[in-house]
């Protein structure tokens, strides 16, 4: 649950816990109109302070009950684990700064290995272009460089999904340590097998997709995005099932297809046309691939200025707690410090 505004926006995690407070404060309100109007001494044991200016026992119930009220909300606030979002930080507190979440979903199966574009274009062999691969690694590259201040994500499906990169901060080798092991089985920078091409295999997208929610869906971030990049080759409808859950949790979905068949193109187009979070990129050349990464760098931009720029969050658990402190310091010095006094 969240409240927002232009300044700022407060959030609670947990907001069942507002509810749970309910009947406490309907029974104390009960009680104190249940008192009401009763034939009884209208003095709360406080009466032998009223010659010391203590004001009557009826405003000291009222009193009470507002002071009690009040400590009851506070406690089911605290609970809530209420949150404050700023443009910038405040002064006291320890805040956190929330940065974008970009995770790449790459398809290392072995159609990958095929030049981009096909094998033939125009009539031509396509033979020393790049593979759908090798674009796809020197766009993320280029991605990961342009972007050191954004938690930065890697998974890699083929017969199963593979989570190699946690989102995170730490990207000074930008996924080379990992993607520079290739696709093909003999690899020329080492002298060994390529580890990546010996994981390659079958497309198990459904799988990398729900590692996907899994890994996205309690990032604390600006923005939450996934970059799916595939040829959507084999089981469509198995994609569409996990962008559709993606969906459904508030996470931004970019799908690059590279040398997608066109009834696959359409049936994801028909489904996704209305929903303005899942957005559709069908590739065929590494030109095309790039423009396609500036497109999604000027959107992620876009919503990041959209945000109104509220990435400075405060954990506000302890002021409540700091105010109902002082709530139950001034309930005990009213009513209980005085009349416990001995007197003369």
């Amino acid at each position: 649950m969240e409240f927002q505004s232009s300044y700022f926006a407060v959030s609670l995690s947990k907001p069942e816990f507002i509810f749970l407070i309910v009947p406490v404060v309907m029974l104390i309100l009960w009680q104190r109109a249940r008192s009401k109007g009763k034939d009884v001494i209208g003095f709360s044991g406080l009466e032998y302070y009223l010659n010391a200016g203590l004001v009557p026992a009826i405003k000291k119930r009222r009193l009470r009950t507002l002071l009690v009220t009040l400590l009851v909300i506070s406690a089911g606030i605290i609970f809530s684990f209420p949150q404050l979002r700023t443009a910038r930080p405040l002064l006291i507190g320890p805040v956190e700064e929330l940065k974008p979440v970009y995770l790449f979903a790459l398809d290392v199966s072995g159609s990958m290995t095929e030049p981009l574009g096909g094998y033939v274009i125009d009539g031509q062999l396509n033979l020393n272009g790049p593979t759908r691969y090798e674009a796809s690694e020197k766009q993320l590259f280029r991605f990961a460089e342009s972007h050191p201040d954004a938690y930065l994500g890697l998974i890699l499906f083929s017969i199963q999904p593979m989570l190699v990169r946690w989102p995170t901060l730490q990207t000074e080798y930008d996924f080379h340590d990992v993607l520079d092991e290739g696709l093909r089985f003999t690899n020329p920078l080492r002298n060994r097998t390529s580890q990546l091409a010996q994981f390659a295999g079958g497309t198990a997208t459904l799988a990398g997709l729900k590692m996907s929610r899994e890994t996205l869906i309690n990032q604390r971030s600006s923005t939450r995005s996934l970059i799916l990049i595939g040829d959507l080759i084999d089981n469509i409808d198995e994609v569409i099932e996990g962008i559709q859950d993606l969906h459904e949790h508030n996470i931004y979905v970019h799908v690059i297809a590279l040398d997608a068949p066109e009834d696959s193109l359409g049936m994801f187009s028909s489904i996704f046309a209305k929903q303005e979070s899942v957005r559709l990129y069908p590739v065929k050349s590494a030109i095309e691939l790039e423009s396609t990464f500036d497109e999604i760098e000027s959107i992620e931009t876009q919503r990041l200025t959209q945000g109104v720029g509220l990435n400075y969050v405060q954990d506000m658990q302890w002021l409540i707690s700091l105010i109902g402190f002082f709530i139950a310091l001034f309930m005990i010095v009213l009513f209980e410090t005085r009349l416990h006094k001995s007197h003369n």
